[in-house]
């Protein structure tokens, strides 16, 4: 009979996010988050897979948070801005409506 390897698990209905600590090498499944972490030297947990973990290519997904960018981002045609007003921050996206 085959022997079954588990890894640790958090089942859902658990909290979210990367578990406290793991050991080198030692992985972990985060079935509320579906992101499969592992424990990297200096004792940091590192995501490593899951559709939680990065962002898709194909399908819809909302991106939270500031996200700093170091080239050129193509947005395509099907990329829309919001027409900032004349209060915003002038960093804001300009759209030809605002210009």
């Amino acid at each position: 009979m085959p022997n079954v390897v588990r890894i640790k698990r958090r089942a859902t209905g658990g909290a979210t996010g990367a578990p406290a600590s793991l050991a080198v090498g030692e992985p972990a499944y985060s079935e509320v988050d579906n992101i499969l972490y592992i424990g990297i030297t200096g004792g940091t947990v590192l995501a490593m897979g899951g559709t939680g973990a990065f962002c898709t290519l194909t399908s819809a997904q909302t991106i939270s948070g500031a996200k700093t960018f170091s080239s050129t981002v193509a947005l395509g045609s099907s990329a829309t801005a919001t027409t900032p007003t004349t209060a915003d921050n002038p960093t804001a996206v300009a759209t030809t409506a605002f210009v």
